[in-house]
């Protein structure tokens, strides 16, 4: 059977002389995997629609009991190109599919996370100054979706304490998703106020408004550190991102 869908290329790996093994998000059936037989060659049909962070339309051979499908055909949807003329915009966006990678299972479809990516990369090929207020809008919401949301609900009273000041952590506890000023408990992530103001003033804007965020590299380290933390404890994995690596290059 011939399964026609959209999808997003998450990454690609050699396979033989001239065909790749491609990791894809669809709308219709979640994350799969499938081999492009002579994609890698130089004239080849399907073009650039297979490269890693493209938006396509592919076509694929579905066959009940399999872990690899044959990919018929691919043409792409919208060109997001332009993520590539910046290395940083690039990082930001394999960080991006490389969260879906790790969070979703195979042939577990979910449209709600599949336009939030689309949207999120679409934005994220307009270039914009800061493209890592994109990344941590994209993983808040991403998180949310997934069962384990961050929870700002007290955090308009942590500020608004007597003795709260510039210098005084807030206090993120990975067990609750919440915010708090106490230091008591397990698998606590202590914020610089700064990061933290930052992050509820980000949940509290539309995808259309948080470019006007500005960040430094104290807020985007210790934000690449917190998700990496956060989401290792509730995948119960090690490490979640690898890209986190490639961002000390640019940082």
């Amino acid at each position: 059977m011939i399964v026609k869908t959209e999808a997003v290329v998450l990454n690609t790996f050699k396979y033989g002389e001239s065909s790749k093994i491609v990791t894809l998000f669809t709308k219709d059936s979640g994350k799969i995997k499938g081999i492009a037989k002579g994609s890698r060659k130089p004239k080849n049909k399907f073009g650039s629609a297979l490269d890693p962070l493209s938006y396509s339309s592919i076509n694929y051979y579905y066959k009940p009991n399999t872990e690899l499908f044959l990919l018929s055909d691919a043409e792409l949807v919208t060109s997001l190109r332009k993520i590539q003329d910046s290395y940083t915009h690039l990082m930001v966006g394999l960080m991006i599919v490389e969260s879906i990678n790790v969070t979703q299972d195979n042939y577990d479809p979910n449209p709600e996370i599949f336009y939030l990516l689309i949207d999120t990369l679409i934005r994220l090929n307009e270039l914009p100054e800061n493209p890592f207020a994109l990344l941590y809008y994209f993983l808040i919401h991403l998180s949310e979706i997934i069962g384990f949301a961050l929870d700002f609900s007290e955090f308009n009273q942590i500020l608004n304490v007597q003795k709260f000041s510039e210098s005084q952590k807030i206090i993120f506890s990975f067990e609750d998703g919440a915010f708090s000023m106490s230091e008591t408990g397990n698998n606590l992530f202590a914020f610089n106020n700064r990061t933290a103001l930052f992050l509820n003033n980000l949940n509290s804007l539309t995808l259309e408004n948080i470019i006007k965020l500005e960040t430094d590299k104290s807020i985007i380290n210790e934000l690449n550190e917190f998700f990496n933390q956060y989401f290792s404890y509730h995948l119960d994995r090690k490490n979640s991102f690898k890209t986190l690596r490639l961002f000390k290059t640019i940082l």
